[in-house]
């Protein structure tokens, strides 16, 4: 993950990310929260390990899941649905252990679990639905009885929020900053919420401590470095796909070639020693395949 995300919404920035909790999963009794370990190893050793960017508690139980998706992939929502599931699993073993220690037969409660999602771009969900937020749970088709018992997932799709000057509640001036922060020398004077001018202060680069800053610039150039990579490797994927596909008549050409690219691309990611979730982004190919690599 970019490391800016992780040093901003961290230790330094816990206000600003109950702020954006309170905010975008509309929970607005959260007093304090803890930092949880971000990657889970499973349940045995054949499981594969699941990396979350943000992964916190609140005092009273609740555990939250904050993911900053910069680029659009295939089966998101599946992915999100397994960060939900994981979590939840941590949250009932929990809940079973301190009933143990109580004396007591676990009941099935466990505390509540949600998921918050922010996407760079406009297609992050693969749909036309307008807005910009989308919170999903655990309904009736028919009656719209909630029965998810505190499982939710919200996905943040930045590149379609249009507000307005006249829109600068929380939430807007959230979205507001959020999408724009990148592109923005100086904060806007309607930034008027302390937590986010808090979020404004840890996003100056100047600001940052000498180790962050490090972190960054060699984030941005692997990233930049893979982003051309990966366009070579597309744009010649395609030449390479048509031809086949001209000679063999077949549009399974197109496809295969940019499949072998990726692989490619993946092979050589993997002996830079990067993480199967980067590499995931990069190439679009299934956890599954890249572990075998």
């Amino acid at each position: 993950m970019d490391p800016s995300f992780k040093y901003i919404f961290g230790e330094d920035g816990k206000e600003s990310m109950i702020s954006l909790l309170k905010t975008f999963l509309n929970i607005p009794d959260i007093e304090d929260i803890t930092y949880l370990q971000t990657e889970d190893v499973g349940l045995g050793k054949a499981d594969k390990r699941i990396h979350f960017d943000i992964a916190c508690r609140a005092s009273d139980g609740k555990r939250f899941i904050v993911e900053a998706q910069v680029v659009d992939q295939r089966f998101f929502n599946q992915r999100a649905m397994l960060y939900v599931s994981t979590m939840v699993r941590n949250a009932v073993r929990e809940a079973n252990e301190q009933a143990k220690k109580e004396h007591k037969v676990w009941d099935y409660s466990f505390s509540p679990v949600y998921l918050l999602s922010l996407f760079k771009g406009t297609d992050g969900l693969n749909h036309s639905k307008p807005g910009c937020i989308h919170t999903y749970t655990m309904k009736d088709v028919k009656s719209g009885d909630d029965m998810s018992a505190g499982i939710s997932i919200t996905f943040v799709e930045l590149g379609k929020y249009k507000g307005s000057p006249d829109e600068r509640d929380v939430l807007n001036q959230w979205l507001y900053s959020l999408k724009n922060i990148e592109n923005l020398e100086d904060m806007p004077d309607w930034i008027t919420d302390g937590k986010i001018q808090k979020f404004y202060d840890l996003a100056e680069f100047a600001n940052m401590p000498v180790s962050v800053r490090e972190k960054i610039e060699n984030y941005m150039t692997t990233e930049l470095d893979w982003k051309n990579a990966m366009i070579w490797a597309v744009d010649k994927a395609k030449v390479e796909g048509k031809a086949e596909g001209r000679e063999e008549g077949r549009e399974e050409g197109r496809e295969e070639g940019a499949n072998q690219k990726a692989l490619e691309m993946a092979r050589v990611m993997k002996q830079d020693n990067l993480d199967n979730e980067v590499i995931m982004r990069y190439t679009g190919l299934p956890l599954e395949t890249i572990s075998k690599l």
